[in-house]
């Protein structure tokens, strides 16, 4: 018996439900005692295994880097490894990526951290009210652009070519849609961490930092054993299967298994440089027991059998298009998980599948779900009368798909015509997985603010420099079209500036009771900034919404924090 076959063992007790229960119920010095057995068990027979030098790992690499890559970087915190893990995304080789970054509500002021990336125009900084990990991914991923799409952890690092690696992987396998790789587990201090009882089964080599995946998919979904790892990619239409269930409480695990329920996955193996995983006492990892994740992974596995009774008993497919080769082919295909029917059934949930020519043809039945496949725009833009937003549209040609997103529609592209039954039933499958949560974000920006501050106060010259130090472009004196804000301490109503659509992007700071010495009347649009909450009193009485009103007394970092706010959703709204 040589080391493989005992890994293989180790595998099979790790991975086998009755053992994995009866193994949660030990006490934990119990468990300590028996991974350490475990470990002395495969130390004592010699390694086989060659080891091979990551250098000479290697991948043709992408030259054409066309499609854009989506990262989500949700961070609750953690700012004490936030920047080694934002450039671990700047600095890959894929260079078209956006990277998102979702503040789920932090104590910590993580904006000030990050300032001195947002001038990158691939960075994009989103703040939430406190929500939850799975409610900050749907909020990063509702404005997710890319064609590709993945997340990563504010405390974990990123190697250099993980995403072009991975999107490389995809891109030559047309047939799969989601691709996992390798990684290496660090300690706090970022070093290798080795001679640990992380996943003993997965690690290369007995005590190695490098943990080797599966290759095989299979037991994914047939036992609780969440061994996807932090380094994967997926394609957009894959999102079909909705959002991050928050009340799961293992969320990746159920995302991984309602994706491979429907589309292929395939592993990356060993890459070029490793995804590093860090191993602390604030990871998910080692909260395992208090979040009792093994009990939650039991139950997401229970749910695999209830959507797949869902989808056999309670949902109805019906289909009419107008290619009879493609309703065949997707009829076919819809037998795995599903019923077809001739109309909406009464007692069951149901789902239409049209082509956009028999739209045109017919009125539409009220149905729970409809899902639209279009060949091409043309007579999409003829008949813009008959694009209803809350249907789901699917198609086979690319140009029609950009112009589809542009007009801000729910639609995805499928390369395989054969992945067209799973992109229907996994559409199908979220009337079961109801996932429909999304973050109240307080505060976004893309770049850095561009503003006009006409102003002698004293008061905003000193806001107006904290904002300098902020990273925004803060020009003194007024001129037409150098900014996107303009701040004006007097009331103004000039013609010129108010034709010039300006109007729109006007913040008025009321310093001085001198400010209302020309009043003629309020803008509906403009925003105004007290200094003292008698202004506001008197904002109130002359007819402004106490919407547009703001109150900052002491200029501190925590009140420019909040004009910079003010002043970014002035320019959201001017750019909209």
């Amino acid at each position: 018996m040589n080391r493989k076959i005992i890994k293989k063992v180790l595998l099979y007790i790790s991975t086998n439900r009755f053992l994995r229960h009866a193994f949660s119920l030990l006490p934990s010095k119990a468990k300590e005692d028996m991974k350490i057995a475990m470990k002395k068990v495969v130390n004592f027979l010699p390694e086989k295994k060659p080891q091979i030098n990551q250098e000479q790992v290697k991948f043709p690499g992408i030259k054409n880097q066309k499609e854009l890559v989506s990262i989500i970087l949700p961070v609750y915190n953690h700012s004490e490894y936030l920047s080694l893990a934002v450039e671990s995304v700047l600095n890959q080789t894929y260079k078209n990526f956006e990277l998102i970054i979702v503040d789920d509500g932090s104590d910590e002021h993580l904006l000030d951290q990050l300032r001195k990336f947002l001038n990158d125009k691939r960075v994009r900084y989103i703040r939430q009210e406190h929500a939850g990990l799975p409610i900050a991914l749907n909020t990063g991923f509702s404005v997710a652009q890319g064609e590709f799409l993945s997340w990563t952890s504010a405390d974990n690092i990123m190697g250099k070519t993980n995403i072009e690696q991975l999107v490389y992987t995809l891109e030559k396998n047309h047939e799969k849609t989601f691709v996992y790789a390798d990684y290496r587990i660090i300690d706090e201090h970022g070093q290798h961490y080795t001679q640990s009882s992380f996943r003993i089964q997965n690690q290369s080599a007995i005590d190695s930092s490098i943990i080797e995946l599966p290759d095989d998919d299979f037991l994914l979904s047939r036992v609780h054993d969440n061994f996807i790892g932090p380094s994967f990619l997926y394609k957009r239409f894959m999102s079909v299967i909705g959002n991050y269930n928050d009340s799961i409480g293992v969320e990746d695990y159920d995302y991984w298994i309602r994706g491979n329920e429907f589309f292929s996955f395939t592993h990356l193996g060993q890459p070029a440089s490793y995804y590093q995983y860090r191993v602390h006492s604030d990871s998910l990892s080692a909260k395992a027991k208090e979040l009792k994740i093994a009990e939650k992974a039991r139950q997401t596995l229970e749910r695999v059998k209830e959507r797949r009774l869902f989808l056999k008993k309670e949902v109805s497919i019906f289909i009419q298009l107008s290619g009879t080769d493609l309703e065949n082919e997707l009829r076919r295909g819809l037998k795995k998980w599903s019923t077809n029917s001739s109309s909406a059934s009464a007692n069951k949930r149901s789902v239409a599948v049209f082509d956009f020519n028999t739209v045109l043809q017919q009125e539409i039945e009220d149905w729970d779900k409809v899902i639209v496949l279009v060949s091409n725009t043309d007579r999409l833009f003829e008949q813009k009368n008959r694009v209803q937003y809350d249907w789901i549209y699917v198609t086979f040609d690319e140009p029609s798909y950009h112009v589809m997103r542009n007009m801000a529609l729910t639609v995805f592209f499928i390369a395989e015509v054969s992945q067209f039954p799973s992109v229907v039933c996994a559409i199908s499958a979220t009337l079961f997985d109801t996932c429909s949560r999304y973050g109240r974000i307080e505060y976004e920006t893309i770049s850095k603010l561009m503003i006009q501050c006409t102003s002698d106060s004293e008061k905003l010259q000193r806001f107006c420099d904290r904002l300098l130090s902020f990273g925004h472009a803060v020009h003194r004196n007024y001129q037409e079209d150098k900014g996107e804000i303009i701040v004006f301490d007097v009331y103004i109503h000039d013609q010129h500036i108010v034709s010039n659509h300006l109007v729109n992007n006007i913040l008025f700071f009321v310093d001085t009771s001198d400010f209302f010495a020309d009043w003629a009347g309020h803008m509906d649009t403009a925003v105004y900034v007290c200094t003292d909450a008698a202004y506001v009193q008197q904002l109130l009485k002359k007819g402004v919404s106490s919407r547009n009103i703001y109150l900052i007394d002491e200029i501190t970092a925590d009140s420019t924090r909040r004009l910079e706010i003010i002043l970014a959703s002035i320019a959201r709204r001017q750019s909209s």
